[in-house]
């Protein structure tokens, strides 16, 4: 439990326990703490509880009341502090018995959980060893099992030949993805529609182009000879004229 040791001028210390709500100080035989000193009040001062804390307060007195060697009204207490009534020190101890009670708790979860941790490691340790027996067992009426060699090979060299399928298709299929690129890239186009598109374009230039020259040609000549077989020629014209005049003058 929490407390406070005074140290009177003879040396003496008293060690009063903080077990109720509010503990008188002073020089007076009603204060709970009587501090024989002339340094100390009739009515000195007061230590409160509220809740889980404690708060120290002085009753106006001549010489005060000090915290850590700061004269003080009211103030709340922490463990460890100093005070000092007059001329009487004092120091507070609010850890000690927590910490003392905690500290027991604290060995007997620690016990209690070594020893679960024993019985589980005994428990696991026979089931293994169970398990393991029963392995050993089973593994001696076992026959083991011939391995057939030659199927392995031939399961390596069929994986090996349609990884090498795979990859030159890869690499196919990555040229051909390139020079379409490359053709849209330069041209705008789609390289197979263009290919076929001239394709089509060769093989309609060389079936109408003798069917065209044919048909044009036999007829014009035909017609020339034609033309030339019907015109009278010039000359035989020129030549009757003279004979003509003559056979006039005679008449």
């Amino acid at each position: 439990m929490a407390h406070i040791v005074f140290t009177l001028e003879d040396g003496t210390e008293i060690e009063t326990e903080l077990d109720s709500d509010v503990i008188t100080i002073g020089r007076h035989s009603d204060s709970i703490v009587e501090l024989p000193s002339a340094s100390v009040s009739s009515h000195h001062a007061t230590i409160k509880r509220r809740k889980d804390s404690f708060y120290v307060q002085d009753l106006g007195t001549t010489n005060g009341t000090k915290l850590n060697g700061v004269e003080v009204e009211e103030a709340k207490l922490e463990d460890g502090d100093q005070l000092c009534f007059g001329d009487i020190p004092a120091v507070v101890h609010l850890k000690a018995a927590a910490e003392k009670k905690e500290a027991v708790v604290a060995a007997a979860v620690k016990k209690e959980t070594s020893a679960v941790e024993e019985h589980d490691t005994s428990k696991k340790s026979s089931t293994k060893n169970s398990t393991s027996k029963k392995i050993v067992a089973a593994s001696g009426n076992r026959r083991p099992m011939p391995m057939k060699r030659g199927s392995i090979p031939q399961y390596k060299e069929t994986v090996g030949c349609a990884g090498f399928v795979a990859f030159l298709s890869f690499i196919g299929l990555v040229f051909v993805i390139g020079l379409h690129l490359r053709h849209a890239a330069e041209t705008g186009g789609f390289l197979t529609g263009d290919i076929l598109k001239k394709m089509r374009d060769g093989v309609g230039e060389q079936g109408s182009a003798p069917d065209t020259d044919d048909k044009d040609s036999k007829p014009v000549k035909k017609k020339k000879n034609k033309e030339e077989d019907s015109k009278p020629p010039e000359n035989a014209d020129n030549a009757s004229a003279p004979n003509a005049a003559p056979a006039t003058e005679v008449k």
